[in-house]
């Protein structure tokens, strides 16, 4: 389709529709871009402005995701790392669900067994070097 703006010509592209598997979602979610049948499509995360005041809002609302999942737990956020609670068996279970889950923000799962405080789970910033 060509249109006429002050004398200049424009091509326009008809509309068009793509459709997006769970694949496709989560392989765009995952790197951040995807291309299908030519068209680039990016996903940009909002990067935090205030890191000191979003984190804690994160983990907290994070938190409570989890009770509602994982009710036989205690979630238990602080500023920058939640805390779980619980039986050993179910914290050993999710962390065993949730080894290499990405949680966002750069926090993962960190799970430890010590002989004098047991198994101890936390939700925690990575490390980078």
């Amino acid at each position: 389709m060509r249109r006429q703006l002050e004398g200049t010509q424009l091509n326009e592209a008809p509309g068009s529709t793509l459709n997006l598997s769970q694949d496709d979602m989560d392989k765009l979610h995952k790197d951040g871009k995807l291309e299908i049948d030519g068209h680039k499509l990016l996903f940009k995360v909002k990067e935090s402005i205030n890191e000191e005041e979003d984190i804690p809002a994160f983990l907290e609302k994070l938190a409570q995701d989890l009770k509602k999942k994982y009710p036989e737990l205690k979630f238990s956020p602080s500023s920058n790392k939640i805390y779980v609670v619980g039986s050993n068996r179910d914290k050993q279970v999710f962390a065993d669900e949730n080894q290499k889950k990405d949680w966002g923000n750069g926090f993962t799962t960190f799970d430890v067994d010590d002989d004098d405080m047991g198994y101890i789970v936390r939700i925690t910033r990575v490390n980078r070097l």
